[in-house]
């Protein structure tokens, strides 16, 4: 099954990834979520801040 979710930025306590390279974001509620090495790159652009020129 594949799940799709938007996360707040504001909400994640941390990031971890294992050896394989996926990895899981905590939630400061203590929620856990699967982070998939497919998505990670995208993920971490995601979450830099906007640079202007």
């Amino acid at each position: 099954m594949h799940r799709s979710l938007a996360v707040n930025h504001n909400a994640i306590d941390s990031i971890s990834y294992d050896s394989s390279g996926d990895g899981d974001i905590l939630l400061k509620s203590g929620q856990q979520l699967a982070l998939s090495r497919r998505y990670k790159e995208t993920f971490r652009a995601a979450l830099q801040p906007v640079q202007s020129g």
